[in-house]
Protein backbone atom coordinates (compact mmCIF):
# COMPACT_ATOMS: atom_id res chain seq x y z
CA UNK A 1 0.00 0.00 0.00
CA UNK A 2 1.38 3.40 -0.92
CA UNK A 3 1.30 6.66 1.01
CA UNK A 4 4.19 6.03 3.49
CA UNK A 5 2.22 3.72 5.82
CA UNK A 6 2.74 -0.05 5.45
CA UNK A 7 0.73 -2.40 7.67
CA UNK A 8 0.83 -6.17 7.91
CA UNK A 9 -2.52 -7.26 9.40
CA UNK A 10 -1.17 -10.72 10.24
CA UNK A 11 1.63 -9.52 12.50
CA UNK A 12 0.95 -6.91 15.17
CA UNK A 13 4.65 -6.52 15.84
CA UNK A 14 5.30 -5.76 12.24
CA UNK A 15 2.44 -3.30 12.32
CA UNK A 16 4.15 -1.15 14.96
CA UNK A 17 7.45 -1.38 13.19
CA UNK A 18 6.08 -0.60 9.77
CA UNK A 19 5.01 2.99 10.41
CA UNK A 20 7.17 5.13 8.19
CA UNK A 21 9.20 8.13 9.44
CA UNK A 22 7.12 10.33 7.22
CA UNK A 23 4.04 9.54 9.33
CA UNK A 24 5.85 10.44 12.56
CA UNK A 25 7.04 13.75 11.19
CA UNK A 26 3.72 14.83 9.72
CA UNK A 27 1.66 13.69 12.73
CA UNK A 28 3.92 15.35 15.27
CA UNK A 29 3.72 18.62 13.39
CA UNK A 30 -0.09 18.45 13.35
CA UNK A 31 -0.22 17.72 17.07
CA UNK A 32 2.00 20.68 17.86
CA UNK A 33 -0.10 22.97 15.69
CA UNK A 34 -3.40 21.73 17.19
CA UNK A 35 -2.32 22.06 20.85
CA UNK A 36 -5.19 23.41 23.02
CA UNK A 37 -4.83 26.83 24.74
CA UNK A 38 -3.56 27.05 28.28
CA UNK A 39 -6.05 27.21 31.20
CA UNK A 40 -5.70 30.99 31.46
CA UNK A 41 -6.29 31.47 27.73
CA UNK A 42 -9.30 29.16 27.89
CA UNK A 43 -10.86 31.19 30.70
CA UNK A 44 -10.28 34.42 28.79
CA UNK A 45 -11.82 32.98 25.65
CA UNK A 46 -14.82 31.70 27.62
CA UNK A 47 -15.41 35.12 29.18
CA UNK A 48 -15.24 36.84 25.81
CA UNK A 49 -17.73 34.41 24.30
CA UNK A 50 -20.07 34.70 27.30
CA UNK A 51 -19.93 38.51 27.17
CA UNK A 52 -20.66 38.51 23.47
CA UNK A 53 -23.59 36.14 23.88
CA UNK A 54 -24.98 38.33 26.69
CA UNK A 55 -24.90 41.42 24.47
CA UNK A 56 -26.60 39.51 21.68
CA UNK A 57 -29.33 38.17 23.97
CA UNK A 58 -29.98 41.58 25.54
CA UNK A 59 -30.20 43.14 22.10
CA UNK A 60 -32.64 40.49 20.97
CA UNK A 61 -34.83 41.01 24.04
CA UNK A 62 -34.89 44.79 23.60
CA UNK A 63 -35.76 44.45 19.93
CA UNK A 64 -38.50 41.95 20.77
CA UNK A 65 -40.00 44.27 23.39
CA UNK A 66 -40.00 47.23 20.99
CA UNK A 67 -41.61 45.06 18.33
CA UNK A 68 -44.22 43.81 20.82
CA UNK A 69 -45.13 47.33 21.88
CA UNK A 70 -45.35 48.47 18.29
CA UNK A 71 -47.68 45.61 17.46
CA UNK A 72 -49.91 45.94 20.52
CA UNK A 73 -52.99 47.58 18.97
CA UNK A 74 -55.02 47.71 22.19
CA UNK A 75 -52.23 49.47 24.05
CA UNK A 76 -51.75 51.94 21.20
CA UNK A 77 -55.47 52.69 21.11
CA UNK A 78 -55.58 53.27 24.87
CA UNK A 79 -52.61 55.65 24.71
CA UNK A 80 -54.30 57.61 21.93
CA UNK A 81 -57.54 57.84 23.92
CA UNK A 82 -55.78 59.04 27.06
CA UNK A 83 -53.78 61.67 25.17
CA UNK A 84 -56.92 62.80 23.30
CA UNK A 85 -58.85 63.11 26.56
CA UNK A 86 -56.15 65.36 28.05
CA UNK A 87 -55.96 67.50 24.91
CA UNK A 88 -59.75 67.87 24.60
CA UNK A 89 -60.10 68.69 28.28
CA UNK A 90 -57.40 71.34 28.02
CA UNK A 91 -58.26 72.88 24.65
CA UNK A 92 -61.81 71.82 23.82
CA UNK A 93 -62.70 69.46 20.99
CA UNK A 94 -62.67 71.96 18.16
CA UNK A 95 -59.26 73.35 19.10
CA UNK A 96 -57.76 69.98 20.03
CA UNK A 97 -54.66 69.30 17.94
CA UNK A 98 -54.13 65.91 16.34
CA UNK A 99 -50.41 66.70 16.09
CA UNK A 100 -50.25 67.28 19.85
CA UNK A 101 -51.94 63.93 20.48
CA UNK A 102 -49.50 62.17 18.12
CA UNK A 103 -46.50 63.84 19.73
CA UNK A 104 -47.66 62.79 23.18
CA UNK A 105 -48.02 59.15 22.13
CA UNK A 106 -45.23 58.85 19.52
CA UNK A 107 -47.79 57.29 17.17
CA UNK A 108 -48.04 57.95 13.45
CA UNK A 109 -51.04 59.63 11.88
CA UNK A 110 -51.68 56.46 9.90
CA UNK A 111 -51.86 54.43 13.11
CA UNK A 112 -54.30 56.92 14.65
CA UNK A 113 -56.64 56.73 11.66
CA UNK A 114 -56.35 52.95 11.72
CA UNK A 115 -58.08 53.01 15.11
CA UNK A 116 -60.30 56.08 14.59
CA UNK A 117 -61.53 56.96 11.12
CA UNK A 118 -61.83 60.68 11.93
CA UNK A 119 -61.25 63.27 14.61
CA UNK A 120 -64.96 63.06 15.41
CA UNK A 121 -64.73 59.28 15.91
CA UNK A 122 -61.85 59.85 18.31
CA UNK A 123 -63.93 62.42 20.21
CA UNK A 124 -66.92 60.07 20.46
CA UNK A 125 -64.66 57.36 21.88
CA UNK A 126 -63.26 59.80 24.45
CA UNK A 127 -66.82 60.52 25.63
CA UNK A 128 -67.83 56.86 25.80
CA UNK A 129 -64.65 55.39 27.25
CA UNK A 130 -63.03 58.17 29.28
CA UNK A 131 -65.59 60.75 30.37
CA UNK A 132 -68.29 58.15 31.05
CA UNK A 133 -65.76 56.15 33.09
CA UNK A 134 -65.06 59.19 35.26
CA UNK A 135 -68.74 59.42 36.17
CA UNK A 136 -68.96 55.71 36.87
CA UNK A 137 -65.86 55.74 39.08
CA UNK A 138 -66.70 58.91 41.03
CA UNK A 139 -70.46 58.46 41.38
CA UNK A 140 -72.13 55.27 40.16
CA UNK A 141 -69.84 52.66 41.69
CA UNK A 142 -69.60 54.32 45.14
CA UNK A 143 -73.39 54.68 45.20
CA UNK A 144 -73.72 50.89 45.02
CA UNK A 145 -71.99 50.44 48.37
CA UNK A 146 -73.72 49.48 51.60
CA UNK A 147 -74.91 52.17 53.99
CA UNK A 148 -77.49 54.93 54.31
CA UNK A 149 -78.05 56.70 50.97
CA UNK A 150 -77.62 60.25 52.31
CA UNK A 151 -74.34 59.33 53.99
CA UNK A 152 -73.15 57.75 50.74
CA UNK A 153 -74.02 60.84 48.68
CA UNK A 154 -72.35 63.18 51.16
CA UNK A 155 -69.20 61.06 51.02
CA UNK A 156 -69.23 61.01 47.20
CA UNK A 157 -69.61 64.79 47.00
CA UNK A 158 -66.84 65.43 49.50
CA UNK A 159 -64.49 63.17 47.53
CA UNK A 160 -64.77 65.19 44.32
CA UNK A 161 -61.26 66.54 43.55
CA UNK A 162 -61.07 70.14 44.75
CA UNK A 163 -57.45 71.17 44.24
CA UNK A 164 -56.48 74.38 42.39
CA UNK A 165 -55.57 72.39 39.27
CA UNK A 166 -58.93 70.60 39.28
CA UNK A 167 -60.79 73.90 39.63
CA UNK A 168 -58.83 75.51 36.80
CA UNK A 169 -59.44 72.53 34.49
CA UNK A 170 -63.16 72.24 35.19
CA UNK A 171 -65.51 69.30 34.70
CA UNK A 172 -64.77 67.55 31.35
CA UNK A 173 -68.39 66.39 30.98
CA UNK A 174 -69.77 69.89 31.53
CA UNK A 175 -67.21 71.63 29.32
CA UNK A 176 -67.68 69.28 26.37
CA UNK A 177 -71.46 69.43 26.71
CA UNK A 178 -71.40 73.23 26.57
CA UNK A 179 -69.10 73.19 23.54
CA UNK A 180 -70.37 70.34 21.37
CA UNK A 181 -74.03 69.61 22.20
CA UNK A 182 -75.27 72.58 20.11
CA UNK A 183 -72.98 71.61 17.21
CA UNK A 184 -72.95 67.82 16.87
CA UNK A 185 -75.92 65.56 17.53
CA UNK A 186 -73.72 62.50 17.99
CA UNK A 187 -71.81 64.25 20.73
CA UNK A 188 -75.05 65.47 22.31
CA UNK A 189 -76.59 61.99 22.45
CA UNK A 190 -73.49 60.41 23.96
CA UNK A 191 -73.15 63.15 26.58
CA UNK A 192 -76.86 62.99 27.38
CA UNK A 193 -76.51 59.26 28.03
CA UNK A 194 -73.92 59.98 30.72
CA UNK A 195 -76.15 62.57 32.39
CA UNK A 196 -79.15 60.23 32.32
CA UNK A 197 -77.17 57.33 33.83
CA UNK A 198 -75.82 59.67 36.48
CA UNK A 199 -79.31 60.94 37.31
CA UNK A 200 -80.79 57.45 37.43
CA UNK A 201 -78.01 56.23 39.73
CA UNK A 202 -78.74 58.99 42.25
CA UNK A 203 -82.51 58.50 41.97
CA UNK A 204 -82.18 54.75 42.56
CA UNK A 205 -80.14 55.39 45.68
CA UNK A 206 -82.71 57.87 47.00
CA UNK A 207 -85.54 55.42 46.34
CA UNK A 208 -83.66 52.89 48.40
CA UNK A 209 -83.43 55.44 51.19
CA UNK A 210 -87.17 56.08 51.05
CA UNK A 211 -87.88 52.36 51.36
CA UNK A 212 -85.53 52.19 54.37
CA UNK A 213 -87.10 55.22 56.02
CA UNK A 214 -83.85 57.24 55.89
CA UNK A 215 -85.04 59.67 53.16
CA UNK A 216 -88.09 61.93 53.38
CA UNK A 217 -91.30 60.37 52.09
CA UNK A 218 -92.32 63.49 50.16
CA UNK A 219 -89.10 63.55 48.14
CA UNK A 220 -89.25 63.00 44.37
CA UNK A 221 -86.04 60.99 43.72
CA UNK A 222 -85.76 61.87 40.01
CA UNK A 223 -86.18 65.60 40.61
CA UNK A 224 -83.82 65.57 43.56
CA UNK A 225 -81.21 63.75 41.45
CA UNK A 226 -81.46 66.37 38.68
CA UNK A 227 -81.18 69.17 41.24
CA UNK A 228 -78.06 67.61 42.79
CA UNK A 229 -76.32 67.26 39.41
CA UNK A 230 -77.26 70.80 38.40
CA UNK A 231 -76.02 72.20 41.72
CA UNK A 232 -72.70 70.34 41.60
CA UNK A 233 -72.04 71.35 37.98
CA UNK A 234 -73.16 74.91 38.70
CA UNK A 235 -70.66 75.32 41.51
CA UNK A 236 -67.98 73.77 39.27
CA UNK A 237 -68.70 76.51 36.70
CA UNK A 238 -68.61 79.27 39.31
CA UNK A 239 -65.31 77.97 40.71
CA UNK A 240 -63.74 77.70 37.27
CA UNK A 241 -64.83 81.21 36.40
CA UNK A 242 -63.41 82.55 39.67
CA UNK A 243 -60.33 80.31 39.36
CA UNK A 244 -60.67 79.85 43.10
CA UNK A 245 -60.91 76.56 44.96
CA UNK A 246 -62.56 78.36 47.87
CA UNK A 247 -65.65 78.91 45.73
CA UNK A 248 -65.89 75.20 45.08
CA UNK A 249 -65.39 74.27 48.73
CA UNK A 250 -68.10 76.71 49.80
CA UNK A 251 -70.40 75.19 47.20
CA UNK A 252 -69.73 71.67 48.49
CA UNK A 253 -70.66 72.75 52.01
CA UNK A 254 -73.97 74.03 50.68
CA UNK A 255 -74.58 70.80 48.77
CA UNK A 256 -73.87 68.74 51.88
CA UNK A 257 -76.30 70.89 53.87
CA UNK A 258 -79.01 70.32 51.28
CA UNK A 259 -78.39 66.56 51.27
CA UNK A 260 -78.82 66.45 55.04
CA UNK A 261 -82.19 68.14 54.62
CA UNK A 262 -83.39 65.12 52.64
CA UNK A 263 -83.50 63.02 55.79
CA UNK A 264 -86.76 62.67 57.71
CA UNK A 265 -87.25 65.50 60.25
CA UNK A 266 -86.26 63.33 63.24
CA UNK A 267 -82.93 62.47 61.55
CA UNK A 268 -82.15 65.89 60.05
CA UNK A 269 -79.33 66.80 62.44
CA UNK A 270 -77.34 63.65 61.69
CA UNK A 271 -74.09 63.70 59.69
Amino acid sequence: MSGGLTISWDDPQSTRGAVSPTFHTQTGEKLRNSRTPSGQESDRLFRLISKGLTYILVGMLVAHEKKRRTRDPERTRERLLQAAFREIHRSGFQSASIDTILAATNVTKGALYHHFESKEALGYAVVEEKIAKLTRDRWLRPMQSEGEPIDILIDVVRRIPAGPQDVRAGCPLLLLSQEMSPLDEQFRKRLERIFLDWQEGIATLLRRGKSQGTVRRDLNPAKAASFLIATVEGYATLAKNAQDAKVWKAGIRNVVGWLRSLRPPDNYKRG
